[in-house]
C-alpha cells in the first residue's frame, strides 16, 4: 500500500466513528504518519486558556480575518489532519469548498498542550507542524 492509500484508508475509517454525544467538546482523531492519533478530551484548564486566547486574539483580527476552533486541518498529500486548539484564516479560505482548512493558508495555528496530554499532543505535532511551517506563495 502506498501512503496515500493508507491516508485515505484512515479518513474514510475516521468519517466511520460515531459523532461525538456533545458536540462542543469534539473526539474526533487525528491522523499522523500512517496511524490515526486518539487524544484525550480537553479538560476545563484547558479549555480555560482556549477561551482566553479567543477573547484576546478576536478583539485584535482584522474584518477579512476569521478565528476557528477546533476545526479539522488537513493536507492529504502528506498524509496529515489535525484538529488545532484555534486556527487564525481568512475569511475567504473558511467559506471555501471542502471540509477542512488547508494548513498552508493559516496565518496561526495553535494548539494547547496539556500536562496531562503533554507527551502524546508534543510528539505528534511536532512531527507535523515543521512541513507546515513555511508558507509558499
Amino acid at each position: 500500500m502506498t501512503e496515500q492509500s493508507i491516508y485515505r484508508h484512515l479518513r474514510e475509517l475516521r468519517e466511520a466513528f460515531d459523532r461525538p454525544e456533545r458536540p462542543e467538546r469534539p473526539a474526533w482523531p487525528e491522523i499522523s504518519h500512517g496511524q490515526l492519533l486518539m487524544m484525550m478530551s480537553p479538560k476545563k484548564q484547558h479549555q480555560l486558556v482556549a477561551h482566553r486566547l479567543r477573547l484576546q486574539l478576536e478583539s485584535q483580527l482584522g474584518a477579512d480575518l476569521v478565528l476557528m476552533a477546533q476545526t479539522d486541518m488537513e493536507d492529504a498529500a502528506l498524509g496529515v489532519l489535525r484538529v488545532p486548539d484555534l486556527v487564525v484564516i481568512d475569511e475567504e479560505e473558511a467559506v471555501a469548498e471542502g471540509d477542512a482548512i488547508d494548513p498552508r493558508r493559516a496565518h496561526l495555528v495553535i494548539e494547547i498542550v496539556s500536562r496531562s496530554n503533554r507527551p502524546t499532543t508534543t510528539k505528534a505535532s511536532c512531527g507535523t507542524i515543521r512541513p507546515w511551517a513555511s508558507r509558499t506563495g
